[in-house]
């Protein structure tokens, strides 16, 4: 699959999310917050699939939150989620202890990014 490589860049893809939100900033701040509001559940959870070695649950996991991460315009987020859905369908745990690394320091540059719109 073929991905435009600066939207694997992108942060926080705010033009998108509110087109996503019909260009209602209120419905943008709400999305974002719900993301925040499970990330870090989500986060904890993918830690412990990982540290368990249970390919399939880090599939599992790593899809959720690539999903959340598209929907509230963190693309670099759901790249890197994506990445770590393969490598949990893979077996490859030391890519997915990599990987997940990644997510954790993209996931505050994200909260740091969106920090002014909540």
């Amino acid at each position: 699959m073929m991905t435009d490589t600066k939207s694997k860049d992108i942060i926080f893809d705010k033009e998108a999310l509110l087109r996503r939100s019909m260009d209602d900033e209120e419905l943008m701040l709400q999305i974002i917050q719900a993301f925040i509001d499970t990330m870090d559940a989500d986060i904890g959870k993918l830690h412990q699939v990982i540290k368990d070695q249970t390919g399939a649950d880090i599939k599992n996991q790593a899809h959720k939150i690539k999903g959340g991460s598209a929907n509230a315009g963190a693309m670099a987020l759901h790249f890197i989620a994506r990445d770590l859905e393969m490598a949990g369908k893979a077996g490859d745990y030391v890519v997915a202890e990599q990987l997940f690394a990644d997510l954790v320091a993209m996931y505050k540059r994200f909260k740091v990014e969106v920090g002014g719109y909540q």
